[in-house]
């Protein structure tokens, strides 16, 4: 996770939740908590 929030923060990606989605699509396994604190990291949700 760490590497997409690295390329977001360099301005490589523009969206961390639509490389995660390709992942879990793919059969990466994370919890809902997990992809919600990833997304709350690169700044694409609002923090509780």
């Amino acid at each position: 996770m760490a590497i997409l929030l690295l390329a977001k923060e360099c301005k490589k990606i523009n969206s961390v939740k639509e490389y995660l989605d390709v992942l879990i699509d793919n059969g990466f396994r994370m919890s809902v908590k997990l992809y919600n604190e990833v997304l709350k990291s690169a700044g694409e949700i609002e923090n509780d």
